[in-house]
């Protein structure tokens, strides 16, 4: 791929990152269910880094990228939504900078997991393990180890997109034992 490539990509995910929050938005503010939109944001933004890992074609890279910024972008707004249901505005702010520091941390560690996650694909298709398997006779090779970078870590955000399913709930309201009942 290209340096010029490279770049298009990258304008196609913060384009479509920064289109999908006023969406998200308006749609958070109308959803009957948070957790569930949230779920759909995570679930989306997990099943197109993936498919970016799979990809064969630039055109298809460019359009899983894309998918990618638009079901993440969309996060943060119901994310806002949820800790305005759960906190009263005297303490808002403290879980607010939680919540936001929890990105910068996963950004942090991000890249060096990806890296690892990389390398660890790099090696195994290097030391001839992979030899006869299905990833070997679909072609890839020495240069296809940047795929790892996208599969792990999206399946990571997929655990997270169903653990949102099972324990978020859209108010305290929503929590029997918080109800007192």
């Amino acid at each position: 791929i290209s340096v010029s490539t490279v770049g298009l990509l990258s304008s196609a995910y913060a384009v479509a990152y920064a289109l999908s929050k006023p969406a998200s938005q308006l749609l958070a503010q109308r959803a009957a269910s948070l957790r569930t939109l949230l779920a759909v944001y995570l679930l989306g933004s997990a099943a197109a880094g993936v498919a970016a890992g799979l990809c064969t074609s630039t055109l298809g890279l460019g359009v899983a990228v894309a998918l990618n910024g638009l079901f993440g972008g969309g996060a943060w707004p119901v994310v806002s939504h949820l800790l305005i249901a759960w906190f009263p505005p005297e303490s808002r702010g403290t879980y607010w900078s939680l919540v936001s520091s929890a990105g910068n941390v996963g950004s942090t560690l991000g890249a060096p997991l990806q890296m690892a996650a990389v390398a660890m694909h790099y090696r195994m298709y290097n030391s001839g393990a992979a030899e006869g398997s299905a990833g070997a006779s679909a072609g890839l090779s020495d240069d296809d180890s940047w795929r790892g970078g996208f599969v792990l870590p999206n399946l990571t955000v997929a655990v997270v997109g169903v653990a949102v399913l099972c324990f978020v709930t859209g108010s305290p309201e929503d929590v029997p034992a918080l109800k007192g009942g």
